[in-house]
């Protein structure tokens, strides 16, 4: 239950916004509700993508920055659920690309059936043609080849890949074949790793700078760096969808937060996330605005401390790294959460475990349920330094890599000086995105001290995955960890829900006692609120992805503006 939702729980909840939602207790949050039956055709969106780095080849993305300009446009071969006030299960998935699946008995074979007349862009040189399996195998083939993202999904990039091949049978079915019966496939398939391009795209034109999809929208202008304007497919399978004619996204850096506030109160921008006191002072202003707390992605993500080949052998410096983190204090210092208590706001100080706070399965460490490896997470520097001293450490210096200009303005910094005052002789070291990049790929074997690391997947055993297994794309070591990678690969074969939770449950006591890397927060903590203007309608979706928006595009398709609210507010 989200802060916000506790409070309506509370007290009742509150007067009605304007727009027909009601209001919690302070008379500031705008708390979520399904506006779709009251849904209006019509109206460009203004939106900012903020990340400057991406890329628009749907084969080539590395990562959500990206999937925010191809999911609009591309299909995937099925695509999540959406959910208003609860979190969107597996069971939700429903056929993008494919309408209709069928698994053999043996769990190894999944049969799709390809949408009918299923139109890529009406533009030279797919000319309104219907996708075919070819399309299917040809983007599968080609993501194979040149992903960055590869080990995540195929199995001939490394063992923890799923799938081992795809069959075209006919023009209108095709068969994937699973290395092992894997419970998360379609989870795996919804998450953008594999979008569904035109064969003209091997030849015919630049994926690069222009895309020819099949999705809710068609990018009909792309300036890097300066603007892309997304149009609505009026061919698009799901009736009366989108409502809205299309979207505008402006290229801005989030860290020009003076220019993104100018922006929405100008109102070239319908969304702003801003400081928590900018936030509340512009709400005060304009009462008008509607105010929500920040919705997360379902896709577990974190912001980990990684540990390099000093700390390989010896777990005493693991842990006593994760003792000298005061993480309540972290947080109070990151996200200024006094701001918002201080107007009666509530907002829980939540860490992350080695499974993130956003999680499905998620143990808080705060709640003792974590075992013996819960005392690690405790803020303890006297302990800490038992452990250094024990341990033979002896104030060797330990490069802090971090990425430059990334993240929440000040984590790395706090971070770093946590582990400083902690007794670890640190050298600050930032580096910038390619470098930094480089250096995740490759793993910890390429550094000896510390790494400020993301890690982010579809689902919580995807999420472990990424994390601890050898070949994992976010991984936190380079050798399987005795017994507990072997409980992480064999999730992907159990499909009794009940078993794979206490599965999911006693893997987080055992990577906290064996403490591979350092968790700290949530890459999406419900820790900030967002402004929205009033005529913006239908926005409290959660979806699984990440917030540029989503892999599947699909909490875009629901937005609508509401013209009377223009009218008036606007």
């Amino acid at each position: 239950m989200t802060a916000a939702a506790a409070l309506l729980a509370a007290c009742g909840g509150g007067d009605d916004d304007g727009g027909g939602a009601a209001l919690d207790q302070t008379g500031l949050v705008t708390l979520p509700k399904d506006e779709t039956k009251d849904g209006k055709p019509g109206g460009i969106m203004p939106w900012n993508h903020g990340a400057l780095e991406f890329v628009l080849d749907p084969s080539r993305a590395p990562s959500f920055t990206s999937w925010g300009m191809i999911g609009p446009v591309y299909s995937s071969i099925v695509k999540y659920g959406k959910a208003v006030g609860s979190r969107p299960t597996p069971d939700m998935i429903t056929g993008d690309a494919a309408t209709e699946w069928e698994v053999e008995p043996d769990g190894l074979r999944i049969t799709y059936k390809l949408r009918p007349n299923h139109k890529f862009d009406p533009r030279p040189p797919t000319n309104d043609r219907a996708m075919t399996t070819q399309d299917v195998k040809w983007s599968y083939d080609r993501t194979e080849a040149v992903s960055p993202l590869v080990g995540a999904v195929y199995r001939s990039a490394g063992p923890t890949g799923a799938v081992e091949s795809l069959t075209v049978i006919d023009k209108e079915t095709f068969q994937i074949k699973l290395a092992e019966p894997y419970s998360s496939v379609n989870e795996l398939l919804a998450y953008g790793y594999i979008y569904i391009s035109p064969v003209e795209a091997e030849d015919k034109f630049d994926p690069r700078g222009e895309a020819r999809g099949s999705g809710p929208f068609r990018l009909e202008k792309f300036e890097p760096g300066i603007r892309a304007e997304f149009r609505k497919n009026q061919d698009w399978y799901v009736k009366d969808r989108p409502f809205l004619d299309g979207i505008d996204k402006t290229f801005i850096d989030t860290r020009e937060q003076a220019t993104l506030d100018a922006q929405f109160v100008a109102k070239q921008l319908w969304f702003s996330n801003s400081q928590p006191q900018e936030t509340l002072r512009l709400k005060d202003q304009y009462p008008q605005l509607l105010m929500r707390q920040s919705n997360p992605r379902l896709g577990p993500g974190g912001y980990p401390l990684s540990v390099g080949t000093f700390f390989a052998k010896e777990p005493r410096l693991r842990r006593a790294a994760s003792m000298v983190i005061d993480r309540d204090s972290l947080i109070e210092a990151v996200y200024n959460t006094s701001v918002w208590t201080d107007r009666g706001l509530d907002v829980p100080l939540i860490w992350d475990g080695h499974l993130s706070s956003n999680a499905a399965t998620w143990i808080d460490p705060k709640s003792g349920d974590l075992g013996a490896g819960g005392k690690w997470f405790e803020y303890n520097p006297a302990e800490a330094k038992k452990l250094m001293d024990a341990a033979g450490y002896k104030g060797q210096e330990l490069i802090f890599i971090r990425r430059a200009a990334f993240g929440p303005t000040n984590l790395a910094d706090v971070i770093a000086e946590m582990l400083r005052s902690g007794g670890f002789n640190i050298k600050n070291q930032a580096i910038e995105a390619n470098d930094w990049r480089q250096i995740k790929l490759d793993g910890p074997t390429r550094y000896e001290g510390f790494f400020w690391n993301t890690a982010n997947s579809f689902n919580d055993d995807g999420y472990l995955e990424a994390k601890y297994t050898p070949s994992g794309r976010d991984r936190a070591t380079s050798d399987p960890i005795p017994g507990t990678t072997d409980k992480i690969l064999a999730l992907r074969r159990e499909f009794d829900q009940k078993r794979k939770v206490e599965m999911l449950k006693e893997i987080q006591r055992e990577l906290a006692d064996y403490m591979p890397d350092v968790p700290i927060v949530s890459t999406q903590p419900t820790l900030d609120f967002q402004l929205i203007w009033p005529w913006m309608r239908n926005t409290a979706w959660t979806v699984p992805g990440f917030d540029q928006a989503t892999s599947t595009a699909r909490d875009y398709t629901e937005y609508y503006i509401d013209p009377e609210l223009k009218a008036k507010y606007g």
